[in-house]
Formats: structure tokens, sequence, C-alpha cells
């Protein structure tokens, strides 16, 4: 799955399908051809929809920075022989 920016959230998140029964049901009524494009077009298509703000307006993933840690620098062979 494709991981997104959400604006609303001010987070990656990964998108999330909605599966739609009313459409289902009436494609299985519909001599059971219907139901079967429709699974069939639920499991091809990308999702669509923020799993936590349910919002539709994405950005390309932010990649979080790890800090740098500022490492000492090591004593030369004098400054060990002097402390």
């Amino acid at each position: 799955m494709r991981v997104l920016y959400c604006p609303l959230c001010e987070r990656n998140v990964q998108l999330k399908k909605h599966f739609s029964w009313p459409i289902f049901l009436l494609g299985l009524l519909l001599f059971g051809v219907g139901a079967v494009v429709y699974i069939l077009w639920y499991i091809i298509k990308p999702g669509d929809a923020c799993p936590i703000c349910g919002g539709k307006k994405f950005m390309p993933a932010r990649i979080k920075k790890k800090p740098t840690q500022i490492s000492k620098p090591k004593p030369s062979e004098k400054e060990v022989e002097t402390v």
C-alpha cells in the first residue's frame, strides 16, 4: 500500500478502501455478475481515504530526519598519557 502525507492529520498514513455493501448486494441480485465485477474492482483499486480523519487530499510522504549525534573528538595518545 502507498504511504502518503495527510495535511489534516499532519502525519504519514496508509490509505484505506471503503467497501460498499449496497453496490455489492445490488450486483448480487442482478445475476451475480455485478457482484463478481465489484469484488474484482475493489481488490484492484487503490485506497482513497485517510484511516484517521477520512480526508481525501494528500501530498507525497514526508521522511523524518533522524537527529544527528554530536560525538566528542577522540583524545590523542599524548592527551591520554598526560591525564
